[in-house]
């Protein structure tokens, strides 16, 4: 979750720990659309990363990755 100073390295080295939902990124008033884009594409290779495990089912690696993609989706429809 985003709280008091932001950080767009610190965001983009843990995506998932800054806004803690794909949809966050797209409504954060403070990021234009590259940065939204680069954050959500860091996160989409998170989550491949992530489904390429075993522990991907544990820990809902698949779901996170369709709700980044159809954020990223979002973004790039709307320009």
């Amino acid at each position: 979750m985003v709280r008091g100073s932001f950080n767009l390295d610190d965001a983009l080295l843990d995506p998932s720990r800054a806004f803690g939902t794909p949809e966050k990124v797209l409504s954060d008033p403070r990021l234009d659309r590259r940065a939204k884009e680069s954050i959500l594409e860091r996160w989409r290779e998170d989550c491949e990363r992530l489904e390429a495990t075993e522990k991907t089912a544990a820990i809902g690696g698949a779901d996170n990755l369709q709700r980044v993609l159809k954020a990223l989706n979002r973004l790039k429809s709307s320009a």
